[in-house]
Order: C-alpha cells, then structure tokens, then sequence
C-alpha cells in the first residue's frame, strides 16, 4: 500500500474502504494507492491490503514529489524531546467501527496520525473524531449508499 498524504497535514487521516459509492480503486504498479485530500478524509471502493504486505506512507508535495515519513506503531512517551520535535510522522494505523443511533449505518474505518510528535502531544485528538463523525453525518448518501 502506498498512502499520499498533502505535504503538511497534521491530524488523523481516515479511510472508509469497499464503498460503491467512494473512489474507485489507485494502482502504482503493485501498489494499493491511497490518495488521501486535504480534509483528511476518504472514502474508496478499494479494500486493504489483507494479506502480508508493506505499507508506506508520504507527504505528497504540491510539485508531485513525494516525502517518505517515518511510522512509528507504538506508544509514544510524552517527554520534552518528543514536545519539541517537528520531524513529520505516522503514528498508529488502527481500524474501527462507528454505529450507533445518530449515524446512518454502521461505518468501518481506518485510522491514523499524520503530522509530528510535537503536535500530536498538544493536540485536541477528540477534535479530529468529531472531524469525522460530522463527516458522516453530512455525507450519509456517500457514506451509506
């Protein structure tokens, strides 16, 4: 898999796969493309790597170059190094389910941080969900077709 995300994005990226109604499947050679916009939100039609595979993720640059960043899948220490550091990350690619009664459907999803350890520690994390829970509710059609 290969994740492109705008150059600069801080916040979580979320992907809600095999949705008829969402983009239609990127290939980059073997390579599942997810192309992810500036909202930080997709929806697509392709499903996720199931088997064993790699997965990369970049900043897309407005140029169409691409910055490899660094995933770092554990828990991250709140220090005063991690405070000051600004180098771009992906922390913690996890999946999840929303339902419930103000939701249209139930919803599965993908989840991750994009952005640096100094952001992600002085963050509001729950701005980010309400992000997206606003998103479904306004793109039900999309969402839920």
């Amino acid at each position: 898999e290969v994740h492109l995300t705008p150059a600069g994005f801080k916040g979580d990226v979320f992907i809600v796969h095999e949705n008829s109604s969402g983009r239609p499947a990127q290939r980059d050679g073997l390579s599942i493309v997810f192309a992810i916009p500036a909202s930080g939100i997709v929806v697509t039609q392709d499903r996720p790597s199931a088997r064993l595979h790699t997965t990369r993720y970049f900043y897309l640059e407005p140029d169409g170059s691409r910055q490899e960043l660094e995933y770092i899948p554990s828990t991250v220490a709140d220090t005063p190094q991690n405070r000051a550091d600004t180098k771009p990350i992906v922390w913690f690619e996890r999946g999840g389910m929303i339902r419930g009664i103000d939701f249209p459907c139930p919803v599965s999803f993908e989840q991750y941080y994009v952005g640096s350890l100094a952001h992600m520690k002085t963050r509001d994390a729950n701005a980010d969900e309400l992000r997206f829970y606003e998103f479904i509710k306004r793109e039900r059609e999309l969402v839920c077709p």
